[in-house]
């Protein structure tokens, strides 16, 4: 759970300092290793897919699923392509005549 948490305050650093971050799951990621001092500039796809786990990256699901919880928790921290699909959404629904938060 600790390390949950860490995510979760790296990634809500992230997104309030980088706010392209909030658009694209890879510069978050990015931004989360270097944060935690890996150096992935380097690395190729193959090296990170085969030894990520050996060479201490987080988890990418991990890091998504961190940034879906900052952002329940800190909508203005939601990116613009986001928050258009979640108005769309709303839109139809309340065309359908359902409840929107």
């Amino acid at each position: 759970m600790e390390i949950v948490k860490k995510h979760e305050i790296i990634v809500e650093e992230i997104l309030e300092k980088y706010p392209k971050t909030r658009n694209d799951d890879f510069l978050l990621y990015a931004a989360v290793c270097q944060a935690y001092g890996l150096d992935i500039r380097n690395d190729t796809i193959a090296n990170w897919a085969k030894n990520h786990k050996e060479l201490g990256y987080p988890a990418f699901t991990s890091i998504n699923r961190a940034r879906l919880r900052v952002e329940e928790r800190r909508p203005d921290l939601v990116g613009s392509i986001k928050q258009s699909r979640l108005e769309k959404a709303n839109a139809i629904k309340k065309e359908l005549g359902y409840e929107t938060n």
